[in-house]
């Protein structure tokens, strides 16, 4: 599901709601939200259906009965939970915040088992950057245990994420580069959603992903959009090589 949710950006159309206020009104933005996507891969097309209580999200459907639900605090996003077809949780992410930032995530999988934990804590740097360190976590108590090998760094610009450097035992692997369009990414109305930083929340549109590792080139992504009257997407290529998409995302509004 994630590496579906990977592939995607996402869009519909809402009314907003009408103010009194001439000034209050002038500012709002009309809100745009994916009502459904498809995904077509290697011939084979899946749908996506969302579902909203305003600006928030409650869940994704997919076609072959998974469901990621959404649950919120306040106006943050506090749990996501991804259940199999029978109903059965089979993963969840937990947030908790500070001062109106995502300060950890707690993932759990119920396939390793009885379930496998590992807890992701952010660090927020002065020169604007985010660090990130992954720790074990005793899958039967939740005590916090040594950290991981694993930690990275975002570099974010105007709300999208253009660098990750991933490190393994504090020694960098991999950097990746991020170039974005000027147009309005689909989930950026979702409230909330920008704070999930380990979902890659941006404002605007990847359409180039260049990967090395220690400085050796491994290659590049490329997508292409085509977009309808107020800047979102309606159709996503998906690394295109030869002019040919690896695959294509359909959204519906």
């Amino acid at each position: 599901m994630k590496k579906i949710l990977c592939l995607l950006s996402v869009t519909l159309l809402l009314l907003s709601s009408c103010s009194n206020d001439k000034n209050e009104s002038s500012n709002l933005e009309e809100s745009v939200f994916v009502k459904e996507i498809a995904v077509n891969y290697n011939g084979k097309t899946i749908t996506q259906k969302f579902s909203y209580d305003k600006n928030k999200i409650k869940s994704i459907t997919f076609q072959d009965g998974e469901k990621t639900n959404y649950t919120y605090s306040d106006n943050v996003i506090t749990k996501i939970e991804d259940l199999d077809a029978n109903g059965k949780l089979f993963s969840t992410m937990e947030y908790k915040y500070s001062n109106g930032k995502i300060y950890s995530c707690l993932r759990i999988e119920y396939d390793f088992g009885p379930q496998y934990k590992n807890l992701t804590k952010y660090i927020y740097n002065e020169d604007g950057t985010v660090s990130y360190q992954i720790y074990k976590v005793n899958a039967l108590n939740g005590a916090e245990q040594e950290k991981d090998l694993i930690s990275g760094k975002l570099f974010i610009k105007e709300g999208n994420i253009v660098k990750e450097e991933y490190y393994s035992n504090s020694v960098l692997e991999i950097s990746t580069l991020y170039e974005y369009d000027n147009k309005n990414d689909s989930f950026k109305n979702i409230l909330g959603y920008n704070l999930l930083l380990n979902l890659m929340p941006s404002v605007n549109n990847i359409i180039k992903s260049t990967k090395t590792t220690k400085d050796v080139f491994i290659g590049t992504t490329i997508n292409l959009y085509e977009y309808n009257s107020k800047g979102y997407p309606t159709t996503k290529m998906v690394d295109i090589v030869n002019g040919k998409p690896f695959s294509t995302v359909k959204y519906q509004y």
